[in-house]
């Protein structure tokens, strides 16, 4: 095999960190609490002609995201109308953005773990939050991988589980993904569970069940994924290059994946993939039109999969619950770094909102948008802080737009535009009651609750959009003065200049920007999820 093949295979499906970036990971820490998505669920469903559904099918969707190349509030998430995302860690305040959800993922390396001393607070942050445990736990190419015996692993997951559980008896917990189910990989999770029940006396607790399904070579030494950590095998399944977007085997590993947790006691448990995606490069034959069609295909064969004898019974009897697409900003193969992969979403090159959408990430926002089948539309207007009255050109931008049924934690996202009087329409609503709320990329949140939305549509003032939050975090701090003093005295047409910080809309960054953010220094703007006391601003 040529060594350029060699190379990108043999880093294939790691990220690009090292294992010492990862253990010295730091969390911006806030102390605001928000609101979990347990305490909505026991609100009532709206008494409406039709109610929305819930959640979305859209919910169902997310996206992988690599941190060191830009953070999830850096795109238009909104355009793509995920449901949940990952960047690889945990987080005592992960941001949200449209309320979309953050899985949270521990590090578990040769059986070793995070500090419980700085996990405990990210567990009490983030209730009913679901914990994976490891990254590919069984995989020993790194750094990616965990390169855990079944032995080791079933030590740290029995430590990590017991602990969360203990500070939140309502957070899910999932086990890491294995790279891929195959034969090889399955033998290791059987290993892990007997070790378990063996050490344990008990069933080893899982709560979601999880698998990456990215179709790699099984050979010890070579390009691939190699050989579970613990087995003696020197070779599984002898996959090619060509059959990384191979539908029928990507639905095959669902499936014996999906038996392999009936016949272990297992069958009531959701299924999520966690990673996903096309990972060769172009030049090895994979052009985006070529990802975009495996990517319809396993979106086509993910939302309407369903097997009476295999499924979750409470989900239909559905194959998979969720998944995640790799990736949303991850750079493509570099031939001399031997790093990157393909199916990238945005273009890694430009992390600033709204960021660039990649051929990938187009037919992906395609795909979702022809899901969104409500016949109501929704009028409404928005005022900015610190802007000239309407009519004005700098009304005109992109706002995230989240649409929560009255009782259900989980919202229809939606990004649209403006004009230049600060009215936007959403349309394909399903009639229903809704709280809504909406937010400009570098204001805070305004929340407008009980908002029905009949067939012949609705229209609402969604009021003054407070300035300041130049990160989109839904917060003013002092990430945004930061940003804000990069860009102080510069002007549109000026490399320096930072449209975020614009906060007047005039195309200049100056005293009066300083201004707006220093009026709202210290905000947070209103909180997506429940409704009522739990979810009033702090501060409020």
């Amino acid at each position: 095999m040529n060594e350029s093949v060699t190379q990108i295979h043999i880093v294939m499906l790691r990220r690009s960190r090292s294992i010492s970036t990862i253990q010295r990971r730091v969390s911006r820490c806030f102390p605001v609490a928000l609101c979990g998505l347990l305490l909505c669920l026991t609100l009532a469903l709206p008494s409406a002609a039709q109610s929305p559904s819930c959640p979305l099918p859209t919910w169902r969707f997310g996206v992988d995201m690599n941190e060191y190349l830009g953070q999830i509030t850096d795109y238009d998430v909104a355009a793509l109308h995920i449901g949940w995302y990952s960047d690889w860690r945990s987080r005592l305040n992960p941001a949200r953005p449209g309320g979309i959800e953050y899985a949270q993922l521990l590090w578990v390396f040769y059986g070793s773990g995070p500090s419980l001393e700085s996990l405990g607070p990210e567990v009490d942050a983030n209730p009913g939050s679901l914990w994976m445990i490891g990254n590919e736990p069984e995989c020993t190419y790194g750094p990616g991988g965990g390169n855990n015996t079944p032995e080791q692993y079933a030590d740290v997951y029995h430590q990590l589980y017991h602990f969360i559980k203990s500070r939140d008896p309502t957070a899910q917990i999932a086990i890491g993904g294995v790279v891929q189910p195959t034969p090889l990989r399955l033998k290791w999770l059987d290993l892990l569970l007997d070790y378990y029940q063996a050490t344990y006396d008990e069933p080893m607790p899982v709560d979601v069940w999880n698998i990456h399904n990215v179709i790699l070579q099984e050979l010890q030494g070579d390009w691939g994924c190699g050989i579970p950590r613990g087995l003696t095998e020197t070779q599984g399944r002898l996959y090619g290059i060509a059959d990384n977007d191979n539908i029928e085997i990507f639905k095959q590993h669902i499936v014996d994946f999906r038996t392999w947790m009936r016949d272990r006691g297992q069958r009531d448990k959701p299924l999520i993939i966690s990673e996903y995606g096309v990972v060769m490069p172009a030049e090895y034959g994979f052009p985006p039109e070529r990802v975009n069609a495996y990517m319809n295909a396993t979106f086509d064969y993910l939302l309407t999969a369903r097997d009476d004898n295999l499924g979750y019974p409470a989900d239909e009897n559905r194959l998979v619950q969720r998944w995640l697409w790799f990736s949303l900003n991850e750079q493509p193969f570099h031939h001399e770094t031997g790093m990157g992969f393909n199916g990238a979403l945005f273009d890694y090159r430009y992390p600033r909102y709204p960021g660039v959408m990649t051929p990938m990430g187009l037919n992906f926002q395609r795909y979702t948008d022809a899901l969104l089948a409500g016949e109501a539309c929704l009028t409404g207007t928005i005022r900015l802080r610190g802007h000239p009255s309407p009519p004005h050109p700098s009304y005109a931008i992109t706002v995230t737009v989240s649409l929560y049924p009255v009782g259900c934690p989980y919202p229809d996202i939606r990004s649209v535009q403006t004009d230049s009087l600060g009215r936007f329409s959403v349309c394909h609503v399903t009639p229903g009651d809704y709280d809504i709320v909406v937010k400009a990329y570098n204001t805070l949140a305004n929340r407008l609750n009980g908002v029905q939305v009949t067939r012949e549509g609705a229209s609402v003032d969604l009021g003054l959009l407070c300035a300041g939050d130049a990160n989109n975090d839904n917060r003013v701090d002092l990430a945004d003065f930061s940003l804000l003093a990069a860009a102080y005295g510069t002007c549109r047409g000026n490399a320096a200049f930072d449209h975020r910080t614009d906060f007047s809309g005039d195309g200049c960054i100056d005293l009066l920007d300083f201004s707006l953010l220093a009026a709202h220094f210290g905000q947070v703007g209103a909180l997506y999820g429940c409704r009522g006391e739990s979810c009033i601003r702090p501060g409020s």
